[in-house]
């Protein structure tokens, strides 16, 4: 299959443009069994071998054929074979590093999102992350604040928990703001 391109002009305005796949003859011209049909002449393009031939003349890729019929002009170029997609159909042109830099993305944003679950939900793995980023904070006496403490009555004998401060009070219950208001 070799693509030909007709172009075909009257008083220099472009009327007809196509691209015909040629197998092994096309009828061009004035006959009714025309592909692209114009007036004065009636050709038969012939595939012969890798090329095509019009009227014994050898059309050469990239070298257009004119015929000027009164009006009309006629061009027949035979044009480059584009190679076939192996999946059959043509395939969008994709950017290759658009689509690394998506596939790059989305994978780190995985593995941070998974890495971040695994700490929430293993307290070891946190205290050691810790430590990597901070070396020595396991010495701070604010580590003491930031480990689990179990509940008094979990404790074994002779250990108790004695917080370091003190709770400041509950507020008042929205209700009692809301009597205050009614008085006035």
């Amino acid at each position: 299959m070799i693509p030909l391109r007709v172009t075909v002009e009257l008083h220099g305005t472009v009327i007809e443009d196509r691209l015909l796949k040629v197998q092994e003859d096309v009828r061009l011209g004035d006959s009714r069994w025309a592909d692209v049909p114009f007036p004065g002449a009636d050709l038969t393009v012939t595939r012969v071998g890798m090329g095509l031939e019009v009227r014994g003349r050898t059309l050469r890729q990239g070298v257009p054929l004119s015929l000027t019929l009164g009006a009309v002009v006629v061009t027949m170029e035979a044009t480059a074979v584009g190679q076939p997609s192996p999946w059959g159909w043509a395939a969008p042109a994709v950017d290759l590093r658009v689509l690394v830099a998506t596939v790059g993305v989305a994978l780190t944003g995985s593995f941070i999102e998974s890495v971040d679950r695994f700490v929430q939900n293993d307290p070891i793995a946190s205290e050691q992350i810790a430590e990597w980023l901070e070396p020595g904070w396991a010495d701070d006496a604010s580590r003491t604040a930031r480990a689990h403490v179990a509940p008094p009555d979990e404790l074994p004998d002779g250990l108790s928990v004695e917080p370091e401060f003190e709770l400041p009070e509950a507020p008042p219950p929205a209700a009692q703001y809301i009597d205050l208001l009614s008085d006035r």
